[in-house]
């Protein structure tokens, strides 16, 4: 048996929140100056949820440290966790004993990096009703629901639809609409292009109207990101600001900054 150092390298989507996601292990060997990393393959879910990010180039940095390479100097561990590049970080290294450098990649990642995304698994149906609650909840807690209109249906020159929210203090100024990929992102893809036509229709009227649409990405599944991004193109060539289910309760205390001026 061996004794092997290793780091775990982490995204730390927001510093301030402080809530990284294991990513992958490097493993160092003293005795051969060989370094061995092991990193999640697919980054598709990280790119759809956190769309402020350099998710291409976070990708990029962490292609530098896969694999097999030989190290020099055995200071390398710790001048990594010094690193911080496209919302990488690494933790303090430790120690492991293995047989070989590979077994202790293998053992590593199934302790920190399997049960880390196996968590994520387990995670709750993001429904349609369970987003408009969650919104609603943001809402009440800001206590701006004494200017919320629920369910507003606006009509253009070509086009009618019903959004989830809106905010009125005079007329209405900001609507909010939630579409989900959780659950049938064909359906999802529909409502998504609705809403695009709407925001089109209505900003020939009121180029000022502050339309907003509120995506959940799915969890993971090639086609239903498909879908995903298509109804992100589309909304974003019509010019309808999309926001993150994390970027909910900013996005209320903006609109309760404006409502609040109108009311001065």
């Amino acid at each position: 048996m061996t004794s092997f150092n290793y780091v775990i390298a982490r995204f730390l989507p927001d510093i301030i929140k402080n809530e990284p996601i294991n990513l992958g292990i490097i493993v160092h060997s003293p005795k051969t100056g060989q370094a061995y990393g092991r990193f999640i393959e697919n980054f598709r879910p990280l790119g759809a949820r956190y769309h402020d990010v350099n998710i291409s180039a976070l990708k990029g940095v962490v292609e530098t440290f896969r694999g097999e390479y030989k190290i020099e100097s055995n200071d390398y561990l710790p001048q990594l966790t010094k690193d911080f590049r496209y919302q990488l970080i690494f933790t303090e290294p430790n120690g492991i004993i293995s047989s070989t450098p590979q077994k202790a990649v293998e053992e590593l990642f199934e302790r920190y990096i399997s049960i880390d995304i196996k968590k994520r698994d387990r995670k709750i149906t993001m429904t349609k009703p369970r987003l408009r609650s969650l919104i609603r909840q943001n809402i009440k807690e800001i206590k701006i629901d004494k200017w919320m209109v629920n369910r507003p249906k606006l009509k253009g020159k070509i086009s009618e639809f019903t959004w989830d929210f809106g905010f009125k203090n005079g007329k209405i100024d900001d609507l909010i609409h939630a579409i989900t990929f959780d659950v049938k992102p064909e359906t999802s893809l529909l409502d998504a292009k609705a809403l695009a036509i709407s925001v089109e229709d209505l900003h020939r009227e009121d180029e000022d109207l502050s339309c907003i649409a509120i995506l959940h990405p799915p969890h993971d599944d090639d086609k239903n990101f498909e879908y995903y991004e298509y109804a992100k193109g589309h909304l974003k060539d019509k010019e309808c600001a999309i926001k993150e289910e994390r970027q909910i309760p900013q996005l209320l205390a903006t609109i309760q900054t404006k409502l609040s001026k109108h009311k001065q």
